[in-house]
């Protein structure tokens, strides 16, 4: 496997030039190990560098090399994924039940209103408060018989570290 700057690399990153570039301003004592064990920032390995990478806890939940790589692999796979293939999603994969439920599913609502038992129009939002570190979903609707609003449900509190 190659090193951590090598990875960077690869993704158009620059490279970090110090171990204390590496772990931020505040780890001076992680730092001083790491130079003591590896000797040269080129021979951080790619493991350890993506844990030991310093990152803004208020705006991200990783080091920025580990986001690029998340966010690659994600919109890679799919368009990769054996699923969307014709010869694995099809009727005979899933059962009849299944097969339907996947095909009436268009949107992220429909999924919140059959998991919630939600039936009317559902919009959902997301918010990350960073000082709090938790995600809520909640989902808003809409009385079909009146539309008039009918006011915000939380749904799901759910730690997003």
């Amino acid at each position: 496997m190659t090193t951590y700057n090598d990875y960077r690399k690869h993704y158009g990153m620059k490279k970090k030039t110090s171990f204390k570039d590496l772990v931020g301003d505040k780890n001076t004592e992680l730092a001083q190990k790491m130079q003591e064990v590896y000797g040269d920032i080129d021979s951080v390995e790619w493991f350890v560098g993506i844990w030991a990478e310093d990152y803004d806890e208020k705006t991200n939940i990783m080091g920025g090399l580990l986001i690029n790589m998340v966010a690659n692999d994600a919109f890679t796979q799919i368009l990769t994924n054996p699923l969307l293939s014709k010869q694995v999603f099809n009727k005979d994969t899933f059962s009849k039940e299944g097969f339907a439920i996947i095909k009436e599913t268009s949107k992220v609502s429909d999924i919140i209103g059959r998991n919630s038992g939600i039936k009317n129009d559902v919009a959902v939002t997301f918010n990350l408060k960073a000082s709090r570190r938790t995600a809520k979903v909640r989902v808003r609707r809409r009385d079909k018989a009146t539309d008039t609003p009918i006011p915000c449900v939380p749904l799901q509190t759910a730690n997003a570290k």
